[in-house]
């Protein structure tokens, strides 16, 4: 993931809470800086995902590595 060139996005769609782009960004997240990851869903798991990804890596909320759609 770390050898992907800069701005790539990852999306992940059917996402749930992204576990699967938590760990993916995660991995990632010092290594390649620009890397994004979208986790699309419905309504219902992306609101369980906004504390997912509080808990998990809240930095990437701040800064907006990750996009909850």
């Amino acid at each position: 993931w770390e050898a992907l060139p800069p701005n790539t996005i990852f999306v992940d769609v059917g996402s749930a809470q992204g576990s699967v782009a938590l760990h993916v960004l995660r991995h990632v997240y010092a290594k390649n800086p620009t890397f994004k990851t979208f986790c699309q869903d419905l309504e219902g798991p992306i609101q369980s995902a906004r504390l997912f990804w509080q808990d998990g890596l809240p930095e990437a909320l701040a800064d907006g590595r990750v996009e909850l759609q």
